[in-house]
């Protein structure tokens, strides 16, 4: 059976510099599921506006959100929409991930740096336990989420390395207007100010 997979990319479309970068991130998650469970297990549709009609469109079977701070907003009003159609949301990206205690009441695991490991876990765990089970969800490292509304922040999973053994990001399902690459991940510095200490 195939799993509809539906990654939301949390920017404001209309603004060119948000929508000038094709969101990697998320073709990353998606080649790493492939890796995983095969090319054919998962149905994928990457999108970043008309969240609602795209859900009653695609309808997917989970759901995962990307953000940085500044949309952070706009996410939690994704993962509300998602959740009105009963669906899982997985929350990803700088902002969860700097500051975990915000996971909202609508979104149910937050992913904390690196996801290529961390979403093909949470995806066996929601395939083979009919959905996200807390009792699971605590075996995975870098993730929170919540029991009973109390936040449960897990292990700190470990940098991926070597880096080579990541999988080329899945373009096929990326729109841009111009090819963009990531050419390093991360940095070794400690810098307060700066989101890259949290990867």
């Amino acid at each position: 059976m195939t799993t509809r997979l539906m990654f939301i990319n949390a920017i404001d479309a209309a603004r060119s510099v948000e929508a000038f970068h094709a969101p990697l991130g998320l073709g990353y998650l998606a080649s790493a599921l492939r890796g995983a469970f095969g090319q054919t297990h998962f149905e994928f549709t990457v999108v970043d506006n008309d969240v609602e009609a795209e859900i009653c469109s695609f309808k997917p079977d989970i759901v995962a959100i990307t953000a940085v701070s500044g949309n952070f907003n706009r996410a939690s009003a994704y993962a509300k929409i998602a959740k009105l159609y009963g669906l899982p949301v997985i929350m990803g990206g700088v902002h969860i991930s700097t500051l975990p205690a915000s996971l909202t009441d609508h979104m149910d695991v937050g992913i904390l740096g690196e996801g290529e490991k961390t979403i093909v876990e949470l995806l066996d765990v929601f395939e083979s336990e009919s959905g996200l089970d807390p009792d699971a969800l605590q075996q995975i490292q870098g993730i929170v989420f919540k029991r009973n509304g109390v936040p449960i922040k897990t292990q700190q999973r470990p940098p991926i390395e070597p880096l080579d053994q990541i999988a080329m990001p899945a373009r096929d399902l990326l729109s841009f207007k111009q090819m963009t690459m990531m050419t390093s991940r991360g940095c070794p510095y400690r810098c307060i100010f700066c989101s890259m200490s949290c990867f």
